[in-house]
């Protein structure tokens, strides 16, 4: 019985992270400086994107607000063909930090530039590893219930700043969802 109890407890504990609704906010231009990979879930190579950028991300010169850093992900399609081979979503990801103005790229560095967008602005909290509950949230619960459509011409963006602690339960990052408004 206490099992069970607790177990309705984490189960609501978990559901408030996501329950809350998002933030509809217009983004301004961005241009963001760091590495890009192509990704997808049999290559997915973000954790050591994140790793490589941190060891050289300080010879970003002009960046916007230190200590702010984003995943930017873009371009998604599917790939695969035949029955033997499942279909996966494939995508690009950039990791990085936006900046005020372009200089010369480090080396192995690039930069995209981001239109301005409306976004729907979720909050992660906990840690990484329950990332897939809050995109699981977003685009199976509440877009679909939204009066709002996934704009997927556009970048999703992942904004982390001095709330993310790297696996601490108290951990805390944006995710923006480029959405438009549905029409009937």
């Amino acid at each position: 019985m206490v099992a069970r109890i607790m177990t309705i407890i984490l189960t609501a504990a978990i559901c408030v992270c996501w329950a809350d609704e998002p933030a509809i906010v217009e983004l301004g231009d961005m241009t963001v400086v760091g590495m890009q990979s192509l990704v997808s879930m049999k290559h997915n190579v973000i954790k050591e994107l994140w790793t490589r950028f941190m060891e050289s991300g300080y010879e970003i010169e002009y960046m916007k607000d230190e200590g702010v850093y984003v995943g930017i992900s873009w371009g998604y399609k599917e790939v695969g063909k035949g029955k033997e081979e499942k279909k996966e979503t494939q995508f690009f990801h950039l990791v990085g930090a936006p900046v005020t103005e372009m200089s010369e790229l480090p080396e192995g560095f690039t930069h995209k530039t981001i239109s301005a967008q409306m976004y729907a602005r979720f909050v992660h909290k906990g840690p990484l590893s329950k990332l897939g509950e809050t995109y699981d949230y977003i685009f199976v619960t509440w877009l679909p219930e939204s009066g709002y459509l996934y704009d997927t011409g556009k970048c999703d963006i992942e904004l982390y700043d001095e709330r993310f602690k790297s696996g601490e339960e108290d951990s805390e990052f944006d995710i923006y969802v480029p959405i438009i408004e549905k029409t009937e």
